[in-house]
């Protein structure tokens, strides 16, 4: 191993000893991020990031089978929120006139609220990480 010291960085240069034809080379890889690695550190490098697109895309693939089953429920909320129902339900909440024991959440003025804007907004970053991930070469493009 070489170790350079440049404008005050170093640079650590990793040699490897092939044997070709019966006589040792020293080959040098670069990395695609900016340093030098043997083979088999490249290796490993990549088969690391293998293994994390693969566990990601699995957990997206999840996430968005649920995600897509709740979109008719996210309208159906948002035509409730805004609808008379909502209004009547909300003064009788008001006035006592509901059960205490009931789960009401969706009568407070910011909950379904809250949730639409940030169901809205992650549509939004959906759509976003998306396109800048098309924009990006890809094998399959």
């Amino acid at each position: 191993m070489q170790t350079n010291v440049a404008g005050g960085c170093i640079l650590i240069l990793i040699d490897c000893m092939l044997v070709i034809g019966g006589v040792y080379k020293t080959v040098k890889y670069k990395s695609d991020r900016g340093g030098m690695m043997t083979q088999i550190e490249r290796i490993t490098y990549y088969e690391e990031i293998l293994d994390k697109v693969e566990d990601a895309s699995a957990k997206m693939d999840e996430a968005l089978e649920s995600f897509s089953q709740v979109q008719s429920l996210v309208k159906e909320l948002d035509a409730y929120y805004g609808s008379e129902d909502w209004r009547k339900d909300f003064e009788d909440d008001e006035a006592g006139r509901l059960p205490t024991d009931l789960k009401r959440g969706v009568l407070s003025e910011d909950a379904a609220y809250d949730a639409l804007t940030n169901h809205h907004q992650l549509l939004i970053r959906l759509l976003e990480v998306v396109t800048e991930a098309m924009k990006g070469k890809c094998c399959l493009s």
